[in-house]
């Protein structure tokens, strides 16, 4: 469509009446197109999970600022074709000239290790400088031939250099953490505060705020709010 909008159908299969799509999106709001002659529209903006998990707030407003942030950086000064490098960009940028309400402590629900948030292409010039280092020779995962480069080990979703990242301190054998996209890491903040808020109200009278958030923890993931 005009102005740099698509619209997202049902099906191709060819009909005598026209149906309206299902929806449509404009191409600053397509997150992820790594994958070869395949689109991936996400339909639930990104927005809101980079609001309350990298930028710590849930206020309209300030999410209405950051947004119209991002639209500009992508408009004007990334790659068109790469969502991420606006997001990156724009985080700095909001981070820059706002002050966070809040933030999590997140810990890996693989080994109960601490999760760090980091740009996923700073983080891999740290890990391979940090691997020569070690007599290690690194590759570019990413353009690695018969890899399919960096992806969450929750939702398995691919993770290009300009996103962000929770990687636990963790190491297995192999020397790898494991690796949580921040879409993961939100859910597991979202899930952890109903879970808490529904044990509360029927558990409230018979155990204290530390048997509860042990309760919570142990069937959704730990998550401390500051």
């Amino acid at each position: 469509l005009d102005n740099d909008r698509y619209a997202v159908k049902k099906s191709r299969r060819r009909s005598r009446r026209k149906k309206p799509p299902l929806l449509i999106v404009g191409k600053h709001e397509i997150w992820r197109d790594c994958f070869e002659h395949n689109y991936i529209a996400d339909l639930t903006s990104i927005v809101p999970t980079i609001s309350n998990v990298l930028l710590g707030t849930t206020d309209a407003t300030q999410i209405a600022i950051y947004a119209q942030i991002q639209q500009t950086v992508h408009n004007n000064y990334c790659d068109s074709t790469d969502v991420s490098q606006s997001h990156t960009l724009s985080v700095y940028i909001y981070n820059y000239l706002f002050v966070a309400e809040h933030g999590y402590k997140v810990k890996c629900v693989f080994d109960d290790t601490e999760l760090r948030c980091f740009n996923q292409w700073h983080y891999q010039i740290q890990n391979n400088i940090l691997k020569r280092r070690e007599g290690f020779q690194v590759m570019d995962v990413q353009k690695a031939m018969n890899s399919i480069g960096y992806s969450c080990d929750l939702c398995r979703a691919e993770v290009t250099y300009g996103e962000y990242m929770f990687h636990c301190m963790h190491r297995d054998e192999q020397g790898h953490p494991h690796d949580l996209c921040i879409s993961c890491v939100n859910n597991i903040v979202m899930q952890y505060q109903a879970v808490l808020k529904l044990v509360t109200r029927y558990l409230n009278d018979k155990l204290d705020g530390d048997c509860m958030d042990q309760i919570v923890s142990f069937c959704v993931g730990n998550v401390v709010e500051f």
